[in-house]
C-alpha cells in the first residue's frame, strides 16, 4: 500500500525553424527565481511555511553537483500546478502536517524523492493519510512506481497510427487508457487496454488508431491505473499526420517569453540542449518520447535548441520575444 499512497502523492503534486539571417543573434538573459506571467520559478533551496491557494510553480535543478531541497512545513497546498524540471536531484521534504488537495504535479524531472520527516503527517485529497513517528524516511522515489515502462512508440502506417508500448515489470496493474489530443491540453480516451496485473517479464502492448482527427500533429499518452484505483501517466508522444521533411519541429516560433514551446521529432527519444550564440547553455533535458513541452523562461532574443538522438543532431533557431 505504501507504493500506491506515494504514487497518489506524485499524481496530485503532478501539455519550424524560421529563417532569421537578418536578425541579430543577441540574447538578453533573464536570471531565474522570478515571478513572471503568474509563474513562480524556484532554483534554490526554499521553505514553504504559509498556505498556498492556486498558482503555477516551476521547481528547476539541472546541477549534477547539488540537491535542490523544497521544504513544506505545516501548510495546505491547494489548486496549484507544480512542475519539476531539469536533471539534477530534487527533494520534496514534508515537515509537521501538510495537506495537498486538488493539485497538478508534472514530472519533467525524474530524479526526485519525497521525504517525510520524523513526527510528520501527509494528507492527500482527504483520502490518503500517512504519518511518520520514527526517523526521517523516503516515502516516494521513482522505484516505487507499480509499472516500469520500457518504451512507448507511435508510427504512422497506411493512414493509421500504431501505438506500441512495453513494460519490464507490473505490480497490481489494472488497465491502460489510451488518450489522444491535438493540443496537449484537452485529452480524449480512445481505448481501454487490460493490463497484466502482476508480471516480472517483458510484456508488449499495441493499439491502432484508425479514426484520426484533422490535425497536423496528434499527441498520445497512456494512463495506467492499478487495482487500488491509483494511476500514473506516460507520455505524451507525438506523431506527424502531414508529410514533412523535418526531423525536428519547434513551435510556436517566434514564442513569447514565459510561454511554452513544443519540440516534436521523428526520433524515438531526445537529448535537448538550449543555448545562445555565445555558447552559454541555459538548460538540458532528456526524454524517452518524441515530444516535450518546455517553458521559455531564460530571456529574450535568439536561442538555439539542439536535439540529439544517437548520432543524429539537429539544431533549430528560435526567437523569444
Amino acid at each position: 500500500m505504501k507504493k500506491y499512497i506515494l504514487l497518489i502523492f506524485a499524481s496530485f503534486l503532478i501539455a519550424s525553424c524560421t529563417t532569421l539571417d537578418s536578425e541579430t543573434l543577441s540574447f538578453n538573459a533573464i536570471e531565474p527565481l522570478a515571478n513572471d506571467n503568474n509563474i513562480t520559478y524556484i532554483e534554490q533551496d526554499y521553505s514553504c511555511t504559509t498556505n498556498v491557494n492556486s498558482g503555477n510553480y516551476v521547481i528547476y535543478n539541472n546541477s549534477q553537483d547539488t540537491t535542490l531541497k523544497i521544504n513544506f512545513d505545516n501548510v495546505i497546498v491547494s489548486d496549484a500546478a507544480i512542475t519539476l524540471e531539469g536533471n539534477g536531484k530534487i527533494r520534496l521534504i514534508i515537515k509537521n502536517t501538510c495537506v495537498f488537495d486538488n493539485d497538478i504535479f508534472t514530472r519533467n524531472n525524474k530524479n526526485y524523492k519525497v521525504v517525510l520527516k520524523k513526527d510528520s503527517r501527509l494528507i492527500i485529497n482527504e483520502e490518503y493519510d500517512i504519518t511518520n513517528t520514527g526517523d526521517d524516511k523516503i516515502i516516494y522515489d521513482e522505484s516505487d512506481l507499480p509499472v516500469e515502462l520500457i518504451s512507448f512508440d507511435s508510427k504512422l502506417i497506411n493512414n493509421q497510427v500504431q501505438l506500441n508500448w512495453s513494460t519490464a515489470t507490473e505490480i497490481n496493474s489494472n488497465n491502460f487508457e489510451v488518450q489522444r489530443s491535438i493540443d496537449t491540453r484537452n485529452w480524449t480516451v480512445i481505448s481501454d487496454i487490460k493490463a497484466a496485473g502482476n508480471s516480472n517479464t517483458k510484456l508488449d502492448y499495441q493499439y491502432i488508431d484508425s479514426n484520426l482527427p484533422v490535425a497536423s500533429v496528434v499527441y498520445y499518452r497512456l494512463v495506467e491505473t492499478d487495482l487500488d484505483g491509483l494511476s500514473q501517466t506516460f507520455g505524451p508522444n507525438a506523431i506527424y499526420l502531414e508529410q514533412t521533411e523535418n526531423t525536428v519541429s519547434v513551435y510556436p516560433n517566434p514564442v513569447n517569453y514565459g510561454e511554452n514551446i513544443h519540440i516534436v521529432s521523428t526520433y524515438d527519444d531526445m537529448d535537448i540542449r538550449i543555448f545562445d550564440a555565445s555558447g552559454r547553455t541555459y538548460a538540458e533535458f532528456e526524454t524517452e518520447y518524441n515530444h516535450i513541452e518546455l517553458p521559455m523562461t531564460y530571456g529574450q532574443g535568439i536561442l538555439f535548441i539542439e536535439v540529439k538522438s544517437g548520432a543524429a543532431i539537429t539544431t533549430e533557431k528560435v526567437i523569444v520575444r
